[in-house]
């Protein structure tokens, strides 16, 4: 079956390159009907690279400018290197995706994580990128991709070593520090609601993060706080090895709940309206993943595959859809 599906996908994605169909509800004909797909290839070739604001660019043929709003912070996902270029795995993921899309033009506006989804409502961008997860609230606002371009292993508990903590049930009555813009604290929240008023988890929203946040954790300031096991993995070590990990796939019943799958995944965010823009791009995000292009890339930004394996994750909404 998926085979076929990806057949089917193939098929639709090489009907949309070769009658120059545009995404974001642009109907107009193309003014190069004659050209073919190699050509449009090479005109356009390496352009997003420059990683500049090429709004003043004349552009031909049925080639589209699409606007990324990206994050300029959030290392290794999406940030900015000391070259002001951008840089991150979500980044490079767009870029793979770009060459296999010749009808777009992907241009990047590198800002602050808060500034994005505002952004997208004033329609400054058609895209939004920043390791989004999916919460039902977003997803009743927002057009969700279908296809996850990171699946992850998990959220798990980060806290002060020698404790007896095993997931989100051992944390009642306890301070846990959640960014108020995070989707643990949104799971956190929907937590809360199934305990009574006195076992439920002190949600503290502070925005600290890094080497602060660490620190109050491990001095006590709060009792802990909820990244994915990847971020985990990465800041751990980076910060002195003073908090211990607890669990594995914490919060995985909440977030099945939601999303009817227990590993959380992150996607691509549209406005709706841009049905068409985002079914092109998981196209060929659907090849990406499937011909070992998605695991390369999370090897080579990540230091590892975190993809192979993960592949049902990552292809959920869309399974359910096709279903």
């Amino acid at each position: 079956m998926r085979k076929r599906i990806k057949r089917l996908v193939t098929i639709l994605l090489s009907g949309v390159i070769a009658f120059g169909v545009v995404g974001c509800g642009d109907s107009g004909k193309s003014n190069s009907d004659n050209k073919t797909t190699d050509e449009v290839k090479a005109e356009n070739t390496n352009k997003a690279d420059d990683n500049k604001d090429n709004d003043s660019t004349e552009y031909t043929g049925d080639v589209k400018k699409i606007k990324i709003g990206i994050g300029n912070s959030y290392n290794p996902f999406c940030y900015l290197d000391e070259n002001e270029k951008q840089q991150g795995y979500d980044y490079w993921v767009t870029q793979e995706i770009q060459k296999r899309l010749p009808q777009y033009e992907f241009v990047y506006e590198a800002t602050e994580f808060s500034n994005i989804l505002v952004g997208l409502d004033a329609d400054k961008y058609d895209i939004a990128v920043h390791h989004y997860g999916w919460n039902a609230e977003r997803n009743e606002k927002y057009l969700y991709a279908k296809i996850a371009d990171w699946g992850g292993t998990g959220y798990v508990i980060a806290a002060a070593p020698g404790l007896d903590i095993k997931d989100e049930n051992d944390l009642k009555g306890l301070y846990v520090q959640c960014s108020a813009t995070n989707n643990t604290s949104y799971l956190l929240e929907k937590f809360n609601e199934t305990l009574p008023e006195d076992e439920k988890i002190h949600i503290v929203y502070d925005d600290a993060s890094g080497e602060v946040l660490w620190n109050n954790v491990a001095t006590g300031v709060y009792d802990a706080t909820i990244p994915d096991e990847f971020s985990f993995d990465q800041s751990n070590p980076k910060y002195g090895n003073i908090l211990e990990k607890y669990g594995h796939n914490v919060l995985g019943d909440v977030i099945a709940a939601e999303q009817e799958v227990s590993i959380p995944g992150t996607y691509f965010i549209y406005n709706f309206g841009d049905e068409q823009l985002r079914d092109d791009i998981d196209a060929a995000l659907y090849d990406i993943i499937q011909d070992g292009t998605l695991a390369e890339l999370s090897e080579k930004y990540l230091g590892k595959d975190y993809i192979t394996g993960t592949e049902d994750t990552l292809l959920i909404l869309y399974d359910k859809d096709k279903q």
